[in-house]
């Protein structure tokens, strides 16, 4: 069985994105059906779409999403129908890195973010005629009207969570705290100097400010 989707699909490198309609599958029995209700567009997606990532197509993009679950298979224990979830990163779950919670540096990241299938290389959607899509781009694809995701990649909040507002913090805000956080190690009283407030800058700004930097430039 399946369900009728629309999503946007770059069917090669470079070409602008074309929205259609798509067979997603049914959730498998760790996987959970997702209604996208806000998704962020992030620099990543068009770096993908023009073949600058190792991605296959045709593919799905969109990897900030939020929805609300609409199935779950029978193996999934944190989340129902009706709960609202945040999507991130999928990971393998299984190496050395996942092991020890340092999951954005599973050392499978590359299949399992830009191959956009299930980790057994099956695909998740297919177009008319039952030509594969690949729909799993950082575990999510959320540039569609549903996502297949997992128990790994979602982020449950309330159920009157503005999910309109919290899709950008599952790539961009995490990013920008991320670099002042763990990767610079603001401390108070120093000087940080950001380059551009989009997301990832404003969240890089925010998190600063939070470590008690004496001056943000």
């Amino acid at each position: 069985m399946s369900v009728r989707i629309r999503a946007a699909v770059a069917w090669e490198a470079g070409a602008k994105l074309s929205i259609e309609e798509f067979d997603l599958d049914d959730p498998r029995d760790d996987e959970i059906l997702v209604r996208v209700e806000a998704t962020g567009v992030c620099h990543t997606d068009e770096s993908s779409r023009l073949g600058l990532l190792p991605v296959v197509y045709p593919i799905i993009l969109g990897h900030e999403g939020s929805g609300t679950v609409e199935a779950a298979g029978k193996d999934v224990t944190r989340v129902k129908a009706g709960d609202k979830v945040l999507f991130t990163p999928d990971y393998c779950g299984t190496c050395e890195q996942c092991v020890l919670g340092y999951t954005p540096y599973c050392e499978q990241a590359v299949p399992v973010t830009f191959t956009g299938t299930r980790p057994d290389g099956s695909p998740r959607a297919h177009a008319a005629g039952g030509r594969p899509v690949r729909a799993s781009f950082f575990g999510q694809s959320s540039f569609a009207t549903h996502s297949l995701v997992t128990e790994r990649n979602i982020v449950p909040v309330p159920r009157d969570a503005p999910l309109h507002y919290l899709a950008g913090f599952t790539c961009g805000v995490q990013t920008g705290a991320g670099v002042m956080l763990n990767a610079i190690g603001v401390a108070p009283h120093q000087t940080v100097a950001v380059f551009g407030t989009g997301a990832v800058g404003l969240a890089a700004v925010m998190a600063a400010h939070a470590s008690g930097a004496r001056e943000i430039v």
